[in-house]
């Protein structure tokens, strides 16, 4: 290449006569683009004008055809003498991009993986730091957007449903846990939960009858044994934000289904979380007549039991409700308007 670096430090992106096209199609057509050190740059333009064209050719998940491009005064690519783009050799192109993000228009988050996983991925894969050392910066950048838990539920102690609060609640602090009082709270993980808890000074609430709890503008009633009726001590949470009711039922089959709507009082709900996850001892007619949601998630991953059932598919969709699917749809976010 004939430049390697330039003297100004001050830009941190400079694109010369930038040229791209698509067969015949001329998308780029000597574009100049300067940014200097903390100034923000917006690009608007009607779709197909080469917006997202020029934003990939900038971190080279799209190539140039001529021109030159310069990130923190190392150039990624400048004209050579024959008139087209050349590349910074691998290496070098690699230390560059590495001080450049892009955020897609689409998540392209991996659904089997969680948040942390997602965000340390790159900076093991692509920058080669340790686990460890990418961990931490994930956590601290996470820790920037959300501070603390106004209240953590427990319903039940399986597994699947408490496996994940211990790194939880390593990361981020709870003020108020809530667990059944049926609980076995000798038992690991829902012992390590607590010990956890004591240290960080988080409040336990052991619940062996109704209350309603206010945490963070969300009113949380909590139906313990016996309304709930589940060996386990299950407990069934009713959430409500305004005249928006979701009920988060836990693991409770059609015998404590039936207990409920005998012995409690409740109101129909915008939002179900389809109990057991789909399993086909859940989820009746009767429950689904009774508290008749608006719309149904079920919180599912891969399983050996065939969870969730075509049963409780067929009766959801016979009571029309629409069923989002965290296995299909990975994380689901519920906006309020």
């Amino acid at each position: 290449m004939a430049n390697t670096t330039s003297n100004d430090a001050q830009v941190m992106l400079r694109m010369h006569d930038i040229h791209k096209s698509f067969g015949e199609l001329a998308v780029l057509k000597g574009i100049d683009v300067e940014v200097r050190r903390g100034e923000v740059l917006a690009i608007i333009g009607p779709s197909g004008s080469g917006k997202s064209t020029l934003l990939r050719c900038i971190n080279k998940l799209e190539t140039i055809d001529s021109g030159s491009i310069e990130i923190e005064g190392e150039f990624l690519a400048d004209t050579d003498e024959h008139g087209a783009a050349e590349y910074a050799d691998a290496a070098k192109t690699r230390e560059i991009l590495s001080h450049t993000g892009m955020v897609f228009q689409q998540f392209n988050l991996f659904p089997h993986m969680t948040v942390l996983d997602n965000i340390m991925l790159a900076p093991i894969k692509v920058r080669h730091i340790t686990k460890a050392e990418a961990e931490d910066t994930a956590r601290k950048l996470l820790a920037q957007g959300h501070r603390s838990l106004d209240l953590l539920v427990l319903t039940h102690p399986h597994d699947d449903h408490v496996n994940g609060v211990l790194r939880l609640m390593h990361w981020l602090p709870v003020r108020t846990l809530v667990i059944p009082a049926a609980a076995d709270i000798t038992q690991a993980p829902l012992s390590d939960i607590l010990a956890l808890a004591e240290a960080n000074h988080t409040t336990v609430v052991r619940v062996d009858a109704q209350q309603t709890i206010a945490a963070g503008g969300i009113s949380v009633h909590l139906y313990p044994e016996p309304c709930a009726g589940q060996e386990d001590g299950s407990m069934i949470v009713l959430a409500s934000i305004g005249d928006y009711d979701t009920l988060v039922p836990g693991d409770v089959d059609t015998t404590a289904e039936v207990k409920f709507l005998s012995s409690c009082t409740y109101p129909s709900v915008e939002l179900l979380l389809v109990g057991h996850h789909g399993s086909k001892r859940s989820t009746s007619d009767a429950w689904l007549d009774a508290i008749a949601p608006d719309a149904a998630i079920i919180s599912v991953g891969y399983n050996s039991y065939g969870h969730p059932t075509s049963d409780t598919l067929e009766r959801l969709q016979a009571h029309h409700i629409p069923i989002y699917r965290t296995d299909q749809m990975g994380d689901i976010t519920v906006h309020l308007s």
